[in-house]
């Protein structure tokens, strides 16, 4: 199926796809919630937004990857079942595969593309249409506004309900992680290896 590889898109720098996560926000009216109802927006939020969207959940096994595609004429997410029902849970993982949905319609008008993490790698910086969309949905699910009143990843996890490996990931990115005391424990805590390899 066409778009289950990651594939070269144009350049798009961290500033244009975090104004892009932030002006969706602001124009579904979830611009000051910490952790928006992705289902809620998929479903029936776009639908009654943008004209001609559809929402579509089919088999699982349907689409491959990791259960979300984005498709044109018309402009469509699916999600496979096992994603969807996890999305009504509020699943992390669902969560964030909406939210990498979402980023390829915004930023990837007439792509076919599917969220595959294992062919993320295949293509690198800023080229590749499957970091754009997760640094989307990064950026859509943990605004920075929201991160900067976090102490640590735990904490960002809990507020946007996404889980501490992504919380932590995007704290790092945000050059927000490690912050103060832990930055030095870890720091003084790799020396402290060092010093012990030193001595054997």
């Amino acid at each position: 199926m066409p778009g289950l590889n990651d594939g070269f898109g144009s350049p798009l720098s961290g500033d244009y796809i975090r104004r892009q996560a932030l002006t969706l926000r602001y124009i579904l009216g979830v611009d000051i919630d910490s952790a928006p109802d992705v289902g809620n927006i998929l479903e029936h939020v776009l639908p009654e937004l943008a004209q001609g969207f559809q929402f579509c959940v089919v088999e699982d096994g349907k689409i491959g990857g990791d259960g979300g595609l984005t498709t044109w004429d018309p402009p469509a997410v699916s999600l496979e079942e096992s994603v969807y029902l996890d999305l009504l849970r509020s699943s992390h993982r669902a969560r964030f595969t909406g939210a990498h949905e979402i980023g390829h319609l915004i930023l990837h008008r007439g792509q076919v593309q599917a969220r595959n993490t294992k062919q993320e790698k295949a293509i690198g910086g800023v080229f590749s249409l499957e970091r754009q969309a997760n640094s989307f949905a990064a950026e859509f699910l943990m605004p920075h506004d929201v991160i900067k009143n976090c102490k640590t990843p735990l904490d960002l996890a809990k507020l946007c309900n996404v889980s501490v490996e992504a919380a932590e990931r995007r704290m790092r990115d945000c050059s927000m992680w490690p912050r103060g005391d832990e930055r030095k424990r870890v720091s003084n805590g790799f020396n402290d290896l060092l010093e012990s390899l030193k001595k054997r």
